[in-house]
């Protein structure tokens, strides 16, 4: 990820912290020393650099352990060297310190979710959507589709995901959530056999995000399930001409000798 200017000067400026502590006679508080250290390893994570991160932000840790803020950022960087047992403990514990804390639950079901426990996960996220505080319940909300209809709770699914994209029709800026969860709506659509319904948020989604593979996918299945096998074969297609070697190419190429 490249380093935006604001992300540059942050990074300077806790450096510039740090070197003042550094240089001040007496005893440093070693809980300012913490904070600065944590500013810091969040500067890292911004700039993708997890590894860095967790060299700051472990020192952070030792030097003020019931910072859950210092967690909820080990967490993210253990989540992204794939380390999701210490992503787990971690975000567990900026919990324990701080219950509210609705962005460390979050990250924890996300954590959840790539293990298998949607169960757990489910929990979570619904704890979640009860904060009115939290910034970004649209998150929460495609979280929560993507766990139901993993455990096949396909209704519950469909609920959540528009719940999600409903926060879109009052004023939230498109971004990769939105795209998820058109998706999302999509597939369970699908799953319930309602697959005229499910060919307009996959057409959108392809439309904003035409090179995804995936997508495609999900839209060649939707195109032949009502029958258009034209559009069925191109998506399916585009499928085979973005990613050859994928997984999804050869599912692809499956439902396309079967139309």
């Amino acid at each position: 990820m490249k380093r935006s200017p604001a992300q540059t000067m942050v990074m300077a400026l806790v450096a510039m912290a740090l070197v003042l502590m550094a240089c001040t006679t007496g005893q440093v508080d070693p809980v300012a020393r913490a904070a600065a250290l944590r500013d810091l390893g969040e500067a890292h994570l911004v700039d993708g650099a997890p590894r860095a991160a967790l060299r700051e932000l472990l020192e952070a840790e030792r030097l003020n352990s019931s910072d859950p803020r210092v967690h909820n950022l080990l967490g993210l960087a253990y989540d992204e060297l794939d380390r999701l047992d210490l992503a787990d403990q971690h975000f567990s514990r900026a919990l324990e310190l701080k219950p509210d804390f609705s962005e460390a639950r979050n990250n924890l079901a996300v954590v959840l979710l790539k293990q298998g426990q949607y169960a757990a996960a489910i929990d979570h996220l619904e704890r979640i959507l009860e904060d009115l505080l939290y910034p970004t319940p649209q998150l929460a909300a495609c979280n929560l589709g993507w766990a139901y209809y993993r455990t096949g709770r396909q209704q519950k699914a469909e609920q959540a995901y528009r719940l999600a994209l409903s926060h879109y029709k009052q004023g939230v800026a498109q971004d990769q959530t939105f795209i998820r969860a058109l998706v999302g709506l999509g597939r369970v659509l699908l799953a319930q056999n309602r697959a005229e319904e499910a060919v307009a948020p996959l057409q959108t989604a392809a439309g904003l995000v035409p090179g995804r593979a995936e997508i495609q996918f999900e839209l060649g299945r939707a195109y032949a399930a009502v029958g258009d096998t034209n559009n069925a074969r191109y998506a399916l297609g585009k499928v085979i001409e973005l990613a050859p070697d994928s997984d999804w190419a050869k599912k692809a190429r499956d439902l396309a000798s079967s139309l």
